[in-house]
């Protein structure tokens, strides 16, 4: 999903069913193919160590 994640304008995030892999505020100045980029190097770092990333909830 790509879009407002209330408090947040313009956020990512991924979900595999059962949690959330992945959570991404996009930065200042940040284009939205950037953003998706950032959001599947975040979900790959998820399945390769099972660590998630979340810049929401921090």
């Amino acid at each position: 999903m790509v879009g407002r994640v209330d408090p947040i304008d313009f956020a990512a995030v991924a979900w595999d069913g059962r949690q959330t892999v992945a959570m991404l505020q996009c930065h200042p100045d940040e284009t939205l193919p950037q953003l998706l980029n950032r959001l599947n190097l975040a979900v790959d770092t998820a399945r390769r160590q099972g660590q998630r990333v979340d810049e929401i909830n921090e």
